[in-house]
């Protein structure tokens, strides 16, 4: 990396961040920061316990090819285009840097969880200096403090899980304009709510995490649960939807639990991964319980799902309180 001169990431990190037992590798994110100065040199270094952020000035130089995969459809299937990694250099232009752990002393199970701290300093700059200087995330790299080599970083890709066959023909057109129709029959209460779910929803599906599983909870929320702590009338649809009783529903689908974790999350701060089993089956409740509620089709998306995956919806919803 250049700024007038070339710096060492070294003279800017702490042996201390890193676990003895993983290999010594440093997360370095780079934004872009807009007519944002610092009034001296000292000011240009951020210290905080588990990393550090540096004003610089100039140009930065990097791997790139972090950039998400393109697809190209093919006769057999879909082909994925990995973006090869490349040398790149920006402009001149002002940067924040962030130097981190790739994998963080007192946390085991992920390692992303270098991305949540970012998030945290990030909206911190934010507020008491100004959103300019975290403007725009310009890369994410690796360096191997002990090989010297440096790697690039892209997102992970979701693909959804083929639940049913990927077909657009003249019966699911005519099933996509009916529901809109329908939609804009209600009462304008209803539809509005209706209407602002679909787009929560559809945030959700290009999210993941806790963020994913937040927004298809607001999805529920907005559209099935006029008094927000009553999960009542999520339980009734559900069981109308598969033909159960309502303490049925409870036990086959636990909404009680998800709901529970929908709040530890909300008020208890709660923070761990969050398995994709869960996200797709939150996901599939909501295809269920809407799809029945605007048409009466009961789909069972949900509990195929889950006897397909036979996986234990207690386990993904169990709450480890020192998390």
């Amino acid at each position: 990396m250049l700024t007038q001169r070339e710096i060492n990431v070294r003279d800017y990190i702490n042996d201390e961040w890193f676990r003895p037992d993983a290999p010594k590798e440093l997360w370095i994110s780079c934004y872009q920061a807009i007519s944002v100065k610092a009034r001296s040199k000292s000011e240009c270094v951020i210290r905080f316990d588990d990393m550090t952020c540096l004003l610089l000035s100039g140009r930065m130089k990097y791997i790139g090819g972090g950039e998400d995969p393109k697809f190209e459809q093919t006769s057999s299937g879909v082909k994925v285009h990995p973006q090869e990694a490349a040398n790149e250099e920006t402009f001149n232009g002002f940067w924040l840097v962030f130097l981190q752990p790739y994998q963080p002393i007192d946390v085991a199970d992920s390692d992303l969880l270098w991305l949540p701290r970012q998030k945290e300093v990030c909206s911190l700059l934010s507020m008491i200096v100004s959103k300019n200087i975290v403007y725009k995330k310009i890369f994410d790299n690796v360096l191997n403090l002990e090989t010297d080599e440096v790697a690039a970083f892209s997102n992970a890709y979701p693909m959804e899980t083929p639940l049913r066959e990927r077909l657009l023909d003249q019966s699911r057109i005519d099933e996509c304009r009916d529901i809109d129709a329908r939609i804009k029959k209600m009462a304008v209460p209803e539809r509005n709510r209706t209407k602002l779910g679909l787009r929560w929803y559809h945030d959700a599906k290009n999210e993941t995490g806790g963020k994913a599983f937040l927004q298809f909870w607001i999805a529920f929320e907005v559209v099935f649960m006029p008094k927000t702590s009553d999960i009542r009338p999520i339980k009734k649809l559900l069981a109308e939807a598969y033909e159960m009783s309502i303490s049925e529903t409870s036990s086959t689908f636990h909404i009680g639990r998800i709901y529970g974790l929908r709040n530890a999350i909300v008020h208890g701060g709660y923070s761990k991964p969050l398995s994709s089993d869960l996200l797709t089956l939150v996901d599939l409740l909501f295809q269920d319980v809407f799809l029945y509620k605007i048409l009466g089709a009961k789909r069972g998306y949900a509990r195929s799902y889950i006897e397909n995956r036979k996986f234990s919806i207690v386990d993904l919803t169990n709450i480890d309180q020192d998390a």
